[in-house]
């Protein structure tokens, strides 16, 4: 209490101090406009005002610290030595929201890979770094870029547990690492697998194209979170290649559980794109046998996703049939403590009296595996239901009737191509699809999800949903093209509008306020809006261009004493014919 009261008193006279030289600087304005006042007040600025930086408590600093910028802090560490002793460990802290793109990445790690303090008796600033988020650009992982890169990435993670004067710290302070560059992969577990050096690392996301030679990093000890991105093309001579990967990656997940017994968050996703017999059977299969040896006790949170995504080229219908399945049964049958499920794997089909079942709250993967997740009664709280389409064409969706679950609050409907992009042009949600999933959980609170119709034809069912607090809607809309010069292969200049324009937020301000009586609880809506500029509206199978358009507005529900009205919260453009503007 005595320690909060000098906090106060500080802060006080430092509001205070900044009140008085306020007020001095304008008697001191006014003195130079009036001859009068100056006569008067002859001693008025006298008497400097000076305060001392070092009087205002740590606690302070740190409050004011946490509300500037990172450039703020950055400038404020660059203005004296006091200064950057007092906030370069919340600079350097964490660097992992809001996250760097690939060119601040690049500068950073040439930064930190330097061996140079400004005091040799000073920390490194890598070695503050609690949680750190690099990525690089995929168009520029070539040989010579990683290798150039390399040396640097190596330096800067010895910096992390290197102490004032070069001493080697007890361990860095490293908690979280999320991993998207090409250059250093191969270093991470040689270097940070060292008993010792970082030993309050628990969460690390790797992302990797397959340019990296191990994986020794998920054999980094003590881990909690582990989320594990692989995308692999295998290509001509990349098949012997793609098989070694497999087997390297297999090996490694063999030993998690002995490096990190106290896993609780796991994530597995592995896409291998192929042509004909070029798929690397032997390495896939050792891989998906390995998987289905690990056992996890503490595991809570599964994401495992295999994408097999073939040369479309070759096969416009979708994927053959020669592909083997990747059957995940014996791995789930082991971990009956999961909590959180997400599962996109062809070949594993969920049973009925699957172990982990009864204790399932959140569930993302398709319809059919939603079937046997609803069929019996447990608090599921969240779930996400997701349609891939595979082919060229166009996909038709269908949905099956759910049972009721009077527990859950959020649901969500996508559809992704197989590139896992927002699929378009589809008919998975109809208005009758979600008039039945209104029925089967009534207590949405939280509802996201892509339409195939005009929204007017889903207020009905929306309506329905009385508990509704944030509501998420994707809807897919088409301008139609009048310069018959551009037909049939022409380039068109597209619509001479704004997309704010073509789809104004009036239009849909007015059509969302209809569902507002029904809906008292709602307090946000978002509308995301995907546009095509097609040729011919009647076409069954119309010429779409290449413009697109997507659209975002968030409308808030503002709610006074009779009156209740939508209001425009945000608009951003994310992509137009013209520009792109938020």
């Amino acid at each position: 209490m005595k320690k909060v009261k000098v906090v106060r008193k500080a802060f006080a006279k430092f509001l205070n101090l900044k009140i008085s030289l306020f007020a001095s600087q304008r008697r001191g304005a006014a003195g130079k406009s009036s001859k009068v006042t100056k006569r008067q007040t002859p001693t008025a600025l006298q008497t400097p005002c000076t305060y001392d930086v070092s009087d205002v408590p740590p606690e302070l600093w740190a409050h004011i610290g946490t509300f500037a910028s990172r450039q703020s802090l950055a400038r404020l560490c660059a203005a004296s030595q006091k200064f950057h002793s007092l906030f370069s460990p919340l600079l350097y802290g964490s660097i992992i929201d809001p996250p760097l793109n690939s060119s601040q990445s690049s500068a950073l790690i040439t930064a930190l890979g330097s061996s140079q303090t400004p005091n040799r008796r000073l920390w490194h600033p890598a070695a503050r770094i609690q949680q750190l988020s690099l990525t690089d650009d995929p168009g520029s992982r070539t040989s010579a870029a990683i290798k150039s890169q390399r040396q640097a990435v190596v330096d800067f993670l010895m910096n992390m547990y290197t102490g004032p004067n070069g001493l080697v710290m007890n361990g860095s302070v490293l908690r979280v690492l999320h991993w998207d560059l090409a250059a250093g992969l191969d270093d991470l577990g040689r270097i940070m697998g060292v008993p010792g050096r970082f030993p309050n690392l628990r969460e690390l996301v790797v992302s990797t194209t397959g340019t990296n030679n191990n994986f020794n990093f998920i054999q980094i000890r003590g881990l909690e979170v582990l989320r594990f991105t692989l995308n692999l093309d295998v290509y001509d001579d990349f098949y012997d290649a793609g098989n070694k990967l497999c087997f390297r990656l297999a090996e490694a997940l063999q030993m998690l559980p002995l490096s990190s017994p106290l896993l609780r968050t796991l994530q597995l996703k592995l896409t291998i794109g192929f042509d004909e017999d070029e798929f690397p059977y032997l390495g896939f299969g050792d891989l998906v046998d390995a998987i289905n040896l690990v056992h996890l006790p503490a595991l809570t949170t599964l994401d495992l996703s295999f994408g097999l995504p073939p040369n479309m080229d070759q096969f416009p219908d979708g994927p053959p049939d020669f592909l083997p399945d990747a059957d995940f049964s014996p791995f789930l049958a082991s971990h009956p403590t999961l909590l959180d499920l997400t599962l996109s794997a062809s070949g594993t089909k969920l049973k009925e009296d699957s172990c982990f079942l009864p204790s399932v709250r959140f569930f993302s993967g398709s319809f059919e595996d939603a079937i046997f997740i609803c069929a019996a009664q447990r608090e599921l709280e969240t779930l996400v239901l997701t349609f891939v389409n595979w082919s060229f064409n166009w996909p038709e969706f269908r949905t099956r009737p759910l049972a009721t679950h009077l527990s859950l609050t959020s649901l969500r409907v996508r559809a992704v191509d197989r590139g896992g992009s927002v699929q378009k042009l589809t008919n998975e949600l109809s208005p009758a699809s979600l008039a039945q999933l209104a029925t089967s959980f009534p207590n949405l609170t939280h509802l996201d999800i892509c339409i195939s119709e005009r929204l007017k034809k889903y207020r009905k069912a929306i309506s329905t949903l009385t508990k509704l607090e944030i509501l998420k809607i994707q809807e897919y809309r088409t301008t139609v093209c009048t310069h018959f010069e551009c037909y049939p292969s022409e380039k068109c200049p597209g619509p001479k509008r704004r997309a704010t324009k073509v789809f104004p937020s009036a239009e849909y301000a007015k059509e969302l306020s209809l569902l507002l009586p029904a809906l008292s609880q709602v307090a946000s809506i978002e509308l995301t809006i995907l546009g095509d500029h097609i040729y011919d509206e009647f076409d069954d199978d119309p010429d779409i261009f290449s413009h697109q358009m997507e659209l975002n507005y968030q409308f808030s529900v503002v709610r006074r004493s009779g009156d209740t009205k939508i209001v425009v919260k945000h608009a951003c453009v994310v992509s137009d014919t013209r520009h792109c503007t938020c």
